[in-house]
C-alpha cells in the first residue's frame, strides 16, 4: 500500500519531500494507516488530535492512545479539547457539523503557528463513495457528486485512492493496533447511516458500487475543471480585488453558483449561503454572516469575505517618551503624538465596543466612534476592525490610525510628549 499511496501522492502533487505535514490523527484505523505510511515514506510528520468530548471515556481513551502512539513514534503531538455541543448550539448547526468546523479551525491554527504548509486526512475510497451519495441527497450539484479533491485548500488526502479492506490488512501486517469509535456503529448522523444502510444495499445491485461510484466522481472531477473555467471568467466579471465582489452578482443568473464558487471553502455550507443569498438580494447593508473561519460583510454595493481575526491579529505598535523639543510635525496616519503628563499608563489596544465615545482632535464635545466612523463612511468590515487606545482610566486617548483625542493633544505647556507608533 506504501507504494500505491507515494504514486498517488507525486501523481496530485500533494506533498513536498522536505516539507513537513500536519496528519490529523483520531486514533482510528484510517487515520493510524495515514500517520504509519507518511512515516514509512520519509515525510516530516506532526501530529493534531481533537478530542470532542462527544464519547464520554471513549474521547479520553481516544486522547490517550494518540499521546502514546506518538510517543512510541517519536512524533510531535498537538491536543486540542472542544465544547461541542455548546458551539453546535450556539451557532445552530448539527454535531457532525460543528465538530468539521472545529477541527479545520484547529488545523489552520496550527499551520499558522507551526508554518506547515498543508495538513492529511485519513479519507479512502469508501469516504469518498459516502460523500457523493450524501452531496447527492442534499443536491449540491456537480461541486458534491464529483467527492472530495486529492488535495484542496490546503487539505490533502494521500488515501483516498485505497480502500477499507486495503488500509485494515497494511496495519494487520505491522501489527499496529488502532482505537474504534462505537458512534459508527450506530445509523446516527446520516453518514453512517448511509454508511451501514445505504451502501450495503447497493452492493446487492452491484457488488463494486464503491468503486463505480468512485469512478464517477472521478469523471465529474474532470467536468467540474471546464465548468470551473468558465466560472471563473464570470466571476472575474464582478470581481472587486481578492476579497470582494460586486453585490450585484447575487442578482445574476448564476448568482447561487457563483456565491458557491467564491464561499464554499471559507466554511460557508449549504445553509450558510442560503442566508447569504437572500440577504444579500435584499436591501440590508451593514450585515454580517459569519462561518467557523470567516465573515461575509454585506455592505452598500458589494460583499467584503475575510478571515476572522484574533486579538493576536491587531496592529502590534511601540511607545517612546520624548523632550517636547523633539516632537514631530509628521501626520503619518501610523503615529500619535501626546502629552505625556495627561496620559495615564498603561495603554491597552482593544477593539472598538458599543459606546465608546472620545473627543476628535479639533473638537469641543465628546462624540460617539461609531458615529464618527460612519460619517467618514467606514465600510462595515472597516468598523469591524477599528481598533482603539485606551489608557489606564479607560479614555480612548487614540482612534489608532485615524485621530488621536483632543484631551490629550500637545500644547504650549506641554514638557514631554509620548509617540506611539504602529510597527
Amino acid at each position: 500500500m506504501e507504494r500505491k499511496v507515494l504514486e498517488y501522492i507525486r501523481r496530485n502533487g500533494l506533498l513536498v519531500s522536505d516539507n513537513p505535514v500536519l496528519v490529523a490523527l483520531s486514533g482510528g484505523a484510517d487515520s493510524v494507516a495515514l500517520l504509519r505510511v507518511l512515516l514509512s515514506l520519509g515525510y516530516s510528520c506532526v501530529v493534531a488530535h481533537c478530542n470532542f468530548h462527544l464519547r464520554g471515556e471513549e474521547s479520553q481513551r481516544d486522547e490517550l492512545f494518540v499521546r502514546d502512539l506518538c510517543k512510541r513514534m517519536q512524533v510531535t503531538c498537538h491536543v486540542e479539547s472542544f465544547d461541542t455541543e455548546g458551539y453546535a448550539e450556539k451557532h445552530a448547526l448539527s454535531i457532525e457539523m460543528a465538530a468539521r468546523d472545529l477541527r479545520y479551525a484547529f488545523f489552520r491554527r496550527l499551520m499558522k503557528e507551526l508554518d506547515i504548509p498543508v495538513v492529511a486526512v485519513a479519507h479512502h475510497r469508501s469516504d469518498q463513495a459516502e460523500t457523493v451519495l450524501l452531496n447527492l441527497l442534499r443536491g449540491s450539484g456537480i461541486h458534491g457528486l464529483r467527492g472530495m479533491k486529492p488535495g484542496n485548500n490546503r487539505v490533502v488526502r494521500p488515501l483516498l485512492d485505497c480502500s477499507k479492506q486495503e488500509i485494515l490488512q497494511y496495519l494487520a501486517d505491522l501489527g499496529q493496533d488502532y482505537v474504534t469509535d462505537s458512534s459508527n456503529l450506530s445509523i446516527e448522523p446520516q453518514r453512517n447511516k448511509i454508511r451501514l444502510e445505504i451502501v450495503p444495499l447497493l452492493e446487492t445491485i452491484n457488488p463494486q458500487a464503491v468503486s463505480a461510484i468512485n469512478r464517477s466522481a472521478e469523471y465529474l472531477l474532470q467536468a467540474e475543471k471546464l465548468l470551473k473555467s468558465s466560472v471563473s471568467a464570470e466571476l472575474r466579471h464582478y470581481r472587486i480585488d481578492d476579497n470582494s465582489f460586486r453585490r450585484e452578482m447575487v442578482k445574476s443568473e448564476y448568482g447561487s453558483l457563483l456565491l458557491h464558487e467564491w464561499l464554499n471553502s471559507k466554511g460557508f455550507h449549504s445553509a450558510l449561503l442560503d442566508q447569504v443569498l437572500s440577504v444579500a438580494k435584499s436591501d440590508a447593508t451593514g450585515k454580517y454572516i459569519r462561518s467557523a473561519s470567516h465573515t461575509l460583510w454585506i455592505d452598500r454595493n458589494k460583499l467584503i469575505c475575510v478571515e476572522n481575526e484574533t486579538e493576536t491579529d491587531m496592529p502590534n505598535w511601540t511607545i517612546s517618551r520624548f523632550p517636547v523639543g523633539e516632537i514631530s510635525l509628521n501626520r503619518d496616519s501610523s503615529e500619535a503624538w501626546l502629552d505625556a503628563a495627561k496620559v495615564c499608563l498603561p495603554l491597552i489596544q482593544r477593539k472598538v465596543v458599543a459606546g465608546d465615545r472620545f473627543v476628535p482632535l479639533g473638537m469641543k464635545g465628546s462624540k460617539l466612534v461609531s458615529d464618527y466612523m460612519t460619517d467618514r463612511k467606514f465600510s462595515p468590515l472597516q468598523k469591524q476592525r477599528q481598533t482603539v487606545l485606551v489608557d489606564a482610566k479607560d479614555r480612548i486617548v487614540w482612534l489608532v490610525g485615524q485621530r488621536i483625542d483632543d484631551r490629550f493633544k500637545c500644547c504650549e505647556q506641554t514638557k514631554e510628549v509620548i509617540r506611539i507608533k504602529i510597527n
